[in-house]
């Protein structure tokens, strides 16, 4: 019966140290675990940190032709004081085209419209004819971008109002030909669509 108690007790002993060790830490089974590095001894080195890649910086998808910018123009018919009527319109195009930061906004060739403002025959006694005319409008895809400028003068003066040209006389009537170069203002800020890059 001893000898029985005796066995058992030690089977008893065995179990528990197996219990014992499942439940104790890893770091105390192992001394060395915790223990701080030998003296003298440098600290590993620390890696790197990779700096933050910048945000990408978005391009812009508009651009803004701003009020008074010039457009240049060439008359696209001829005009004269003695045959002219007030409010008659006539045809101009773009000479060269219209970049803002390099997108063309209004490209070469775009037609533009014009309108008689006022127009007097040459008279009797060396009257000289009068004509003065305006651009109205330069069309640009289904836009009309409207324009500003008085493009005409009198025969007296030959005075030009806001646009770059001198007019023809001939027998005191005032005569703009075809061909005429011109250069007219854009009336008011106006905002494009960038497009898309091409790859």
């Amino acid at each position: 019966m001893m000898s029985r108690l005796v066995e058992k007790s030690s089977w008893l002993a065995c179990l528990a140290g197996v219990f014992w060790c499942i439940a104790m830490p890893v770091g105390a089974m192992d001394p060395a675990a915790d223990a701080p590095p030998p003296a003298g001894l440098p600290a590993p080195p620390v890696p790197p940190v990779a700096p933050a890649a910048p945000l990408p910086v978005a391009a812009p998808t508009t651009v803004t032709l701003h009020a008074n910018s010039l457009v240049p123009l060439r008359m696209l018919e001829s005009l004269s004081s003695n045959t002219a009527v007030p409010g008659t319109q006539f045809r101009l195009e773009v000479t060269d085209d219209i970049n803002v930061d390099d997108v063309v906004v209004i490209p070469a060739g775009s037609v533009a419209m014009g309108e008689v403002v006022h127009a007097a025959k040459s008279g009797m006694l060396g009257k000289a004819g009068e004509l003065s005319v305006s651009a109205r409008f330069v069309v640009v895809g289904e836009r009309s971008i409207k324009l500003r400028a008085a493009l005409g003068s009198s025969g007296k003066s030959n005075a030009t109002v806001a646009f770059l040209f001198s007019p023809f006389i001939h027998g005191g009537q005032l005569v703009i030909p075809e061909g005429t170069e011109v250069v007219a203002r854009i009336a008011a800020d106006e905002i494009f669509p960038v497009p898309p890059p091409v790859h």
